[in-house]
């Protein structure tokens, strides 16, 4: 079978050069908490790392959909759907996607003197189903803020932006429990409408069907289809379709990423398909919703 680190078709990296790296360990700020390689692979197959001395910092490994595997010296773990771990620095490890359902995966490295703080307790698989409180899609649109700050420049303004955010992403994990435990308590009922965005928005980078939302609302198929109708008059898989386009034009005019990047983080895999869904259905073609460079003089 073949093994390999990088290369997947919509996948996205950054490697902080080392004189970078050692610019942030001079910045009291910085230095706290910092990101040195950050990226996602989508649908990686053959995916596979191995490290005989371990990496110098902290792997976080996000398991958005698929499996994959993990060994840490002697411990072995699956992965699944929203799991994520957090490899120790200086440990051998190797880690690869399962060749049946190849995950998704999003990783950064990170270091810094509160580093230890975040990654303790992550070392075994940890799982962040689906819920009201999940903040799936919150967590992941804070990830694209990263990456987005790290692709503009290595100045040291975008590079403590993109360490801030940091802070956020991982003290959602490791807080999880206490968020859900809190904002329980003040939960009020949404419309049939909000809790189906709520669901699509938290699981849209992968297939999603009606009888899922079925589920999810406890509606059946016919029941949700009158409620879609009579609110926003139509279907459900139509509303669907309307937001992961909504979704994709989001991410378009934001910048950074390329179409067929933004295809596979709402859901589509095929960039073909996707490019004539999109025309079909705003009308317009998908790259004209990326920023227009500016003029150069």
């Amino acid at each position: 079978m073949p093994k390999l680190k990088e290369g997947f078709v919509g996948s996205r990296r950054i490697v902080l050069p080392e004189a970078i790296q050692e610019m942030i360990k001079g910045d009291s700020f910085a230095s706290s908490l910092y990101i040195t390689d950050i990226g996602y692979y989508p649908t990686a197959k053959y995916h596979y790392r191995f490290r005989e001395h371990g990496a110098k910092q902290y792997v976080l490994l996000y398991c958005r959909k698929g499996d994959g595997w993990v060994r840490i010296k002697d411990k072995r773990y699956t992965i699944h759907e929203n799991q994520l771990i957090v490899l120790p620095p200086d440990v051998e490890h190797e880690y690869g996607a399962s060749e049946a359902s190849p995950w998704t995966l999003y990783w950064i490295h990170f270091h810094g003197s509160l580093s230890k703080h975040f990654a303790e307790g992550l070392d075994s698989p940890f799982s962040i189903p689906f819920s009201e409180d999940s903040r799936i899609f919150d967590r992941l649109v804070v990830f694209e803020d990263i990456y987005r700050a790290l692709t503009k420049s290595f100045d040291m303004k975008e590079i403590q932006y993109a360490n801030s955010a940091l802070y956020y992403f991982l003290g959602t994990i490791k807080h999880l429990s206490d968020y859900r435990s809190g904002h329980s308590e003040g939960r009020t009922d949404s419309s049939i409408i909000e809790r189906c965005r709520h669901y699509l928005m938290e699981n849209i980078e992968r297939k999603i069907t009606q009888e899922e939302l079925c589920e999810y609302t406890g509606y059946s198929k016919s029941s949700l289809s009158l409620q879609f109708h009579r609110e926003i008059g139509i279907s459900p898989m139509r509303y669907i379709q309307r937001v992961r386009l909504e979704t994709a034009i989001n991410l378009l005019e934001k910048g950074g990423m390329k179409i067929n990047q933004v295809c596979y983080k709402v859901g589509i895999s095929d960039p073909y398909y996707f490019s004539r869904l999109f025309r079909k259905v705003t009308g317009r073609t998908a790259s004209s919703y990326l920023p227009k460079k500016s003029d150069e003089f």
